[in-house]
């Protein structure tokens, strides 16, 4: 804060928005972790989250349970974000619930959206 002072800068640095990371592992910024290789990965909680909601998704779908327009936009939206940050993750777990389930999983989410 003193080096911008010193400097004239117009704006200061808000202490509640500071993040001092550790090489532990535990670095989230904008939801995403820095781990210990230095990769931007989703982190273990938010892979879990999305695989069970694929599951359930795709397990209702199977039951004749229909999900909710939103869900599936959030839901898709949800995927494109990890499909962006971890490709080689995405693209394992689409692939195992498309054999699983015996669907194409983006196909199946894009016709419950038309429908």
């Amino acid at each position: 804060d003193e080096t911008l002072i010193s400097f004239g800068a117009p704006f200061k640095i808000k202490p509640e928005k500071t993040h001092y990371g550790n090489n532990s592992g535990k670095n989230y910024m904008l939801g995403l972790l820095l781990n210990k290789e230095n990769r931007i990965t989703l982190g273990h909680h938010r892979k879990k989250e999305l695989r069970s909601w694929i599951f359930n998704y795709l397990k209702d779908r199977q039951n004749g349970i229909p999900t909710a327009t939103e869900e599936l936009y959030v839901l898709r939206g949800n995927m494109s974000y990890a499909k962006m940050v971890e490709p080689d993750w995405y693209e394992a777990i689409v692939a195992h619930y498309n054999k699983e389930f015996g669907v194409n999983l983006e196909s199946v989410i894009g016709t419950d959206i038309a429908a």
